[in-house]
C-alpha cells in the first residue's frame, strides 16, 4: 500500500509539471521499453534458456486455441479472459491523441501517427506470440507468469521494461485527461470549462 501510494504521489507530481515535461521523460521510458523488447527477441531467437528452443513441432503443438484451467480454484480461461489481459496493452496507442494540443498540425499528425502505432504494435505483439509459441511448451505458457524473465539473458531488463511500461501508462492517464479538458476548453466546446483554458482559442 505504501509503495503504491508513494509511486502514485511521485507520478502525480511529475504530471503537474506539465505535458511537455512528461513527453520528454517519456522518451527515456520508451528507451527502456525498447531495450527490454530487444533483449526479449534476442533471448528467444538464440535458444538461450534450457526451457526455450525454437521448434516447428512446438509451434504446431501450440497452434490454435488451448484454453486450460491453471489449477486450484481459478476458473478456466476463455477468449474474454485473455482479451482483458491484452486489451490494456494496446490502449496506450490512443494516448497520443490526448496530446493533440502539443502537435504542430494535429489534424495531419494524429491519424497517420495512430495507424503507425497500431501497425508497429501489431507486428511486435504478433512476433512475440509466434516466438513464444515456437519456443515454450503450452503448459509453461499457461501457468508461468514469468516465462519472459525465465528465458531472458538478463531478467532485470525485462522487469525494468514492465515497470517502465506501467509508469508510462500511469503518467499518460494522469496528464492525458487534463490535456483533453484543456483542449476542449480552448476550443470552447464546453462553456463552463472556458475559464480554465489558456492560450488563444482556435
Amino acid at each position: 500500500w505504501a509503495l503504491s501510494s508513494g509511486t502514485l504521489a511521485v507520478l502525480f507530481g511529475v504530471s503537474q509539471v506539465g505535458a511537455a515535461f512528461f513527453l520528454r521523460a517519456n522518451s527515456l521510458i520508451f528507451a527502456v521499453i525498447i531495450v527490454a523488447i530487444v533483449v526479449g527477441f534476442a533471448s528467444l531467437l538464440s535458444n538461450h534458456a534450457a526451457i526455450a528452443h525454437l521448434s516447428s513441432d512446438t509451434l504446431a503443438a501450440n497452434w490454435g486455441a488451448g484454453f486450460a484451467k491453471p489449477g486450484g480454484d481459478t476458473p478456466p480461461q476463455t477468449v474474454l479472459s485473455v482479451f482483458v489481459v491484452v486489451f490494456p496493452a494496446v490502449t496506450g496507442i490512443m494516448a497520443g491523441a490526448n496530446y493533440s494540443g502539443n502537435l504542430k498540425d494535429p489534424g495531419k499528425s494524429i491519424g497517420p501517427g495512430t495507424l503507425l502505432a497500431i501497425a508497429i504494435s501489431l507486428v511486435v505483439y504478433s512476433l512475440f506470440a509466434l516466438l513464444f509459441a515456437a519456443s515454450l511448451q503450452g503448459e509453461e505458457l499457461r501457468t508461468d507468469a514469468y516465462a519472459m524473465q525465465n528465458v531472458a539473458f538478463k531478467p532485470g531488463f525485462i522487469t525494468a521494461g514492465i515497470y517502465a511500461s506501467c509508469i508510462s501508462s500511469a503518467l499518460g492517464q494522469l496528464t492525458g485527461a487534463a490535456c483533453v479538458l484543456q483542449t476542449m476548453a480552448r476550443d470552447r466546446l464546453i462553456p463552463v470549462l472556458r475559464p480554465f483554458s489558456y492560450g488563444s482559442a482556435r
